[in-house]
């Protein structure tokens, strides 16, 4: 569960602006939208941010974030995955630009158009010199964050 929760911390859009949000004081239509999209997720966290709803979430296979808007659209969905579902092309890409440090965290973003991209997070230290770095669908580096 920290996993998850640590994660719509860190990568909801402006997370130091997001507020803990009780599950009974989400939008209906959102939660509704949670509920049929992820029936089997467990330990469910939300965020509000102005008008969307982010949900931190465990699955089986791993944990997530979703984005809501209050009509129940999705917006984007963040999970976390190994390094071996990275394409073969962002793996070099780090391997070359961070040869002597591990990839701290991978995750695979899809947004409400079905375009998939992923975040690669690289942190020196007690993640306090992080960098992340965007990746297309096919590995290609999009952008890096400090």
């Amino acid at each position: 569960m920290k996993l998850a929760y640590l994660l719509a911390a860190l990568l909801s859009s402006g997370a130091a602006g997001a507020q803990h949000l009780p599950a009974r004081q989400v939008p209906a239509p959102a939660a509704t939208a949670f509920a049929r999209t992820f029936p089997a997720a467990t330990n469910v966290r939300w965020q509000q941010e102005n008008a969307t709803y982010t949900a931190s979430y465990e699955l089986p296979q791993a944990p997530g974030t979703a984005v809501f808007d209050a009509t129940g659209a999705l917006l984007e969905t963040r999970t976390i995955i190994s390094d071996h579902r990275l394409p073969a092309l962002a793996r070099t890409y780090m391997a070359e630009q961070f040869p002597h440090r591990e990839v701290d965290q991978i995750l695979r973003l899809v947004d409400a158009a079905g375009t998939v991209t992923y975040a690669a997070q690289v942190c020196r230290g007690k993640a306090h010199d992080c960098q992340t770095t965007y990746f297309d669908q096919d590995g290609r580096p999009l952008r890096k964050e400090p």
